[in-house]
């Protein structure tokens, strides 16, 4: 997959939601995964550098790595976890922050946040944990139920029908202040067939309440990987 067609796929279901980025983006980024091009791949970067959140991430990694804000690497890196991630500190993550305050998140809260920072890495998870779903643009309220929508999480698709899907997945709840993975539970979610072609077993990723895309083995463990460790940084204050 390229790099424009992973940062569409799971830009778009918030963008239709209007929780983020230039209204009505979502639309073409639709018709880049349907027929891609040069042109519209490049139309699309100027819509993903005005999503509030995203872009201040993908600017850091990028410049960690002496990358291309839109290289396959760094794009997986944010999105689903990868080895580019392994090398920040906390330093780099008060700059993510501070960038954070430019594009919405209010200083005072972006000044809290950087005091006794945790070791986490610049994985999504980040931002839907610690700097808190909805702090930015203040689109959603910061609860468990958005935070399970708005992180990446894992799904086993159970029965496709039509536009919908049944799918097995553990969500998260607090137990005394932390993060925990619940029972298993089974729950219909919209996909398209546009974005991937879903059968019983395949492992996905689900972003609010929306199968983006099936996962290869490589892209399941480092979801698990990154974002575990995040939670788990998390869960040590």
């Amino acid at each position: 997959m390229d790099p424009i067609e992973l940062v569409a796929k799971y830009s778009f279901i918030t963008n239709k939601l209007r929780y983020c980025g230039p209204h009505d983006s979502y639309l073409r980024f639709l018709d880049y995964i349907k027929n891609p091009s040069k042109q519209l791949g490049e139309e699309i970067k100027s819509y993903i550098k005005r999503f509030e959140g995203l872009q201040p991430y993908l600017h850091l990694i990028a410049k960690k790595h002496n990358l291309n804000e839109f290289d396959h690497k760094v794009v997986e890196a944010y999105w689903l976890g990868n080895d580019l991630l392994d090398e920040f500190n906390q330093e780099d993550l008060k700059e993510i922050i501070k960038a954070l305050s430019e594009r919405g998140l209010p200083k005072s809260y972006a000044e809290k946040l950087c005091t006794n920072i945790p070791n986490m890495t610049p994985h999504h998870s980040f931002n839907v944990i610690y700097v808190g779903v909805g702090k930015v643009t203040g689109s959603v309220k910061f609860n468990i139920k958005n935070i399970n929508n708005c992180l990446i999480r894992l799904g086993e698709i159970v029965e496709v029908t039509n536009n919908k899907v049944t799918v097995k997945q553990k969500p998260y709840v607090y137990d005394e202040n932390k993060l925990i993975l619940s029972e298993e539970t089974e729950e219909e979610l919209d996909y398209l067939p546009d974005f991937v072609s879903l059968s019983k077993g395949d492992i996905v990723s689900i972003h609010w309440n929306f199968v983006v895309d099936k996962l290869n083995t490589e892209q399941h463990n480092n979801l698990i990987k990154y974002t575990n460790y995040n939670i788990n940084e998390l869960n040590k204050k």
